[in-house]
């Protein structure tokens, strides 16, 4: 047989709508968005071979393969990460328009959710638990997620250091709930969290990112009671004139200064204690972007600031970018997770 003759045949089974592939090439303009593990097989006279190939289509008009299974998160977070530490990472990305898309698992039902936006919301200093001080990229989920699931606490009580849902946040796998504040058990409020099976929120992100993940310092205000000794298990500290729990957390959510939010209320933490705004939300001009849930409605958003009049309620803020209280087992609002990859 003349090898020089052969006539491969090429197919490829799952591509996106809109690519086709002719003599070995796939080509053409996609029309939808997702992520697609397609079977590539071809075949001559001498018998076949298949290869997997992943095809990412970001938006309608762009995507991205990778060849032999090769991981697009691993590959696109560790570049971002790279960027990040040799110092070129803030002139290559704007923090008011990138985005990267990465699939989660669901918490209660394990199910991938495909191409789920992150933005990029500020470069900052920040402060590592040994006291060493890096520039990190913040990264937040673009939309909130599991609204009615994941109250901020589910008996009463409002510092985010003894939170459950700081605990939640910050864990993986099943039998995780073990919160240092006695009164902050599953009793009437249960059924957002471990009686479902749910899993850690660490568990429902990449590998790739949760590998990546550092704890940074968080400063956080704390309502303290002289009087009322149920108020917590330890008093908070005295940082530059205000009662505040710093933590180091690799999973936290923003405070009402880091939005940018300002009130006039007397029990809302004003100024920038407890974070300057990131770029992200100084820079939106429609202030519903920032209470929408995954499915695009708008909703209310929570915060890790306490409202100051007691220990039982925390700070929320609506798609009219309002600052309210709200009890802390009110779970009706959802949470906007953030990281720092530095």
């Amino acid at each position: 047989m003349n090898l020089l003759n052969v006539n491969n045949v090429w197919q490829a089974q799952g591509l996106p709508d809109g690519l086709s592939m002719k003599d070995g090439t796939i080509s053409g303009v996609p029309t939808v968005r997702g992520d697609f593990n397609v079977p590539v097989t071809v075949s001559n006279e001498l018998g076949s071979s298949t290869k997997n190939i992943r095809i990412i289509t970001k938006n309608k008009n762009e995507c991205t393969i990778f060849k032999d299974g090769a991981n697009f998160e691993t590959t696109t977070l560790t570049a971002l990460k790279t960027s990040i530490s040799d110092g070129t990472a803030q002139s290559k990305y704007n923090c008011t328009t990138t985005q990267i898309l990465l699939d989660i698992t669901h918490p209660k039902t394990g199910l991938i959710i495909p191409n789920v936006p992150f933005n990029f919301c500020s470069f900052r200093n920040v402060t590592l638990q040994d006291g060493t001080t890096k520039t990190g990229l913040i990264l937040q989920l673009a939309h909130t997620l599991w609204k009615g699931f994941a109250p901020f606490s589910t008996n009463g009580f409002n510092r985010w250091r003894y939170s459950q849902l700081r605990e939640w946040l910050n864990s993986e796998g099943d039998n995780w709930f073990s919160s240092d504040y006695t009164a902050d058990t599953l009793t009437a409020h249960e059924g957002s969290y471990t009686d479902n099976g749910v899993k850690g929120f660490l568990s429902c992100l990449p590998s790739a990112l949760r590998d990546i993940l550092v704890p940074v310092k968080v400063t956080t205000q704390a309502f303290f009671d002289d009087n009322n000794t149920d108020t917590a298990i330890d008093d908070p500290e005295y940082i530059n004139g205000h009662d505040a729990d710093v933590t180091y957390d690799k999973v936290f959510i923003p405070s009402l200064s880091e939005m940018g939010i300002t009130s006039s209320d007397e029990y809302i933490s004003e100024g920038t204690f407890e974070g300057t705004v990131w770029e992200y939300y100084s820079a939106l001009s429609d202030a519903s972007e920032i209470c929408r849930d995954i499915d695009g409605v708008s909703c209310s958003v929570i915060t890790r600031s306490a409202y100051l009049d007691g220990t039982t309620k925390v700070v929320y803020v609506d798609a009219q970018k309002q600052a309210s209280a709200g009890d802390v087992y009110n779970a009706n609002s959802a949470p906007t997770p953030a990281f720092v990859i530095c």
